[in-house]
């Protein structure tokens, strides 16, 4: 349950390339009260609260087309034990260079991140695909042609949308669209892989997976026209018959957006909802966001997220605050911070219920659970003025693809890295707690990885099985497919 929380905390050190245009330096410490004794968290939160670091970011001004992060990272205070990052790319293909690994250039190719995490899952049960699911550009590259096609076809099939006007879509061509999508499930290589890590997470990932199998079922029986309508300020979408609003989207003169999408009936015959409202004002925003996937009694999923004063640059001012209140039996597994009676920390699994805040201001970010701080990070940021913006390329191929290792490149890797991990290791190991070195042993046990590393690859990859298995694969969806259409 742990690994979620490694891995959401790696993904955040990526975040500000999709939402910030700045550049600054930055100095970041933790801390927390102490774990239950004996247990995971108790390791993690004794090295967290050893860990410093620093560095420097900066981000085009032009979304999407640049950001550098370089961190240091020091335990203890101990220069032996100094690792240094330098992260660089765009959203979609980034590169690691670090001292760790004797400077080479790791190239990430996102698009391929949940496909790789995916075959780790299957051949080797190392659950890697909840990782990457965490990286908001596969969701990104999965869903917008998905997005796009929608679009498409409620644009009356192409024609040029007006900038006021009204307009019905027949029920054919809905009909032609939730085909489309449906089989977009399987010839949209990336939107596949997509709904495929959804349904490993548990048995209600993998409900929400077949959603988009019962497109043309669902669309077929609401049997109306729907009537598509722009205005001055945004559009809507709504079944003519009834005028119920499925999608809606505007933008108002103070500075209000909101969003609204609303399905009913769409999952087992319940509904799906989601209602999001900004308002941005002084550089800061206030936020508020709430879906339901399924009925009252019987929700798979619903939430509420609110935030107050978040500000719109990563140099906080002024206190902020968001709230997060999750439920429903699709949490099942995941993992959150829990204070016990007696003020220490513990991992707790949970099935239907996770709520927490965020609390900030310009010298720390607290996560909160109920009045309790969990964990404290201690910030310190220094604007940068007149910098150079970094400018890079999702075509820099550059460095080594590390979805597209094979025998010979990970052995000449390994080689090349094997003594400056063994330099920079030691030191690290020397100075972390012992409960740290005992945690991290345990994770590396439930991930599997120790396994792995003893009992070795074996017949896991062996190339003539994964090709059959494929197409065994391949045959069986084909054929559900088939059978899903009344030829």
């Amino acid at each position: 349950m742990y690994r979620k929380w490694i891995a959401i905390a790696l993904c955040l050190m990526l975040l500000p390339s999709f939402a910030f245009s700045e550049g600054f330096n930055y100095t970041l410490s933790f801390s927390s009260a102490k774990g239950v004794p004996d247990s995971v968290m108790e390791g993690i939160l004794d090295l967290l609260d050893m860990l410093d670091i620093s560095g420097t970011f900066l981000s085009n001004s032009v979304p999407g087309e640049g950001f550098e992060l370089e961190a240091n990272v020091l335990l203890d205070k101990d220069e032996r034990t100094r690792l240094d990052f330098y992260i660089y790319g765009v959203p979609a293909m980034f590169h690691i260079v670090s001292s760790l690994w004797n400077q080479e250039d790791i190239m990430i190719n996102a698009p391929a991140m949940l496909e790789y995490s995916m075959k780790i899952y299957n051949h080797m049960d190392i659950p890697l695909q909840r990782i990457a699911l965490l990286y908001p550009f596969v969701t990104y590259d999965a869903l917008e042609p998905v997005w796009n096609e929608i679009e498409w076809y409620m644009r009356n099939e192409g024609t040029q949308e007006e900038t006021v006007g009204t307009w019905q879509v027949s029920p054919d061509t809905v009909q032609r669209l939730a085909e489309q999508l449906q089989d977009m499930t399987y010839s949209n290589r990336s939107f596949r892989i997509w709904l495929e890590t959804l349904a490993s997470i548990n048995a209600y990932g993998e409900k929400i997976s077949d959603l988009f199998t019962q497109l043309p079922a669902y669309v077929s029986a609401l049997d109306s026209n729907i009537t598509v309508q722009t205005e001055e300020n945004g559009r809507s979408w709504s079944i003519a018959s009834t005028d119920a609003i499925l999608y809606r989207e505007a933008t108002y003169a103070d500075g209000t957006h909101v969003f609204t999408v609303s399905l009913p009936g769409f999952v087992d015959e319940t509904d799906l909802r989601v209602d999001v409202s900004t308002l941005k004002a002084n550089d800061k925003s206030d936020a508020r966001i709430t879906f339901s996937i399924g009925e009252e009694e019987h929700t798979l999923l619903s939430g509420d997220i609110s935030t107050s004063d978040l500000p719109a640059s990563l140099m906080v001012s002024d206190p902020f605050e968001i709230n997060v209140h999750l439920q429903g039996p699709l949490l099942e597994s995941i993992a959150w911070f829990k204070v016990t009676e007696n003020g220490e920390i513990d991992g707790h699994s949970l099935t239907d219920n996770l709520t927490f805040r965020i609390e900030g201001d310009r010298d720390s970010i607290r996560v909160m659970d109920g009045d309790t701080s969990v964990l404290t990070v201690h910030t310190a940021l220094e604007a940068l003025e007149n910098y150079e913006e970094p400018f890079h390329s999702v075509y820099d191929f550059s460095g080594l693809n590390f979805f597209s290792l094979y025998d010979t490149t990970l052995r000449d890797f390994v080689s090349e890295i094997r003594d400056s991990v063994l330099e920079k290791a030691i030191p690290l190991i020397v100075h972390a707690p012992v409960t740290t070195v005992v945690s991290l042993m345990d994770i590396l046990q439930d991930g599997g990885v120790l396994d792995l590393l003893a009992g070795g690859l074996g017949d896991s990859f062996d190339p003539d099985e994964d090709y059959v298995d494929d197409e065994d694969w391949w045959d069986e969806y084909d054929e559900a497919y088939d059978e899903s259409y009344d030829w």
